[in-house]
């Protein structure tokens, strides 16, 4: 915890949007967007939600379209849930 003037700072869970949607985007919508960079995109091949700040879809298993998932909704992460600890 830190304190700054009077008023202490420190980690919280405040969920400021807890309705906030999360949605699992179309494939047509990640075709849209991957076209915009590589206009070949035939098909979305698989989605990822284990990294927690976004989500990853795989595009013709060669690409991958990230998407920021909304703050304070998705569980929080670390270099161990990412597969980077030592």
């Amino acid at each position: 915890m830190v304190s700054v003037g009077v008023c202490p700072v420190g980690r919280a869970d405040v969920y400021l949007q807890p309705g906030a949607a999360d949605p699992v985007l179309s494939p047509a919508t990640v075709l849209a967007l991957a076209r915009r960079h590589l206009p070949a995109a035939a098909a979305v091949t698989g989605v990822d939600e284990s990294g927690g700040e976004a989500r990853a879809y795989l595009v013709d298993d060669d690409v991958v379209v990230k998407t920021q998932r909304p703050h304070r909704l998705r569980p929080r992460t670390s270099l161990a849930k990412g597969g980077l600890s030592a």
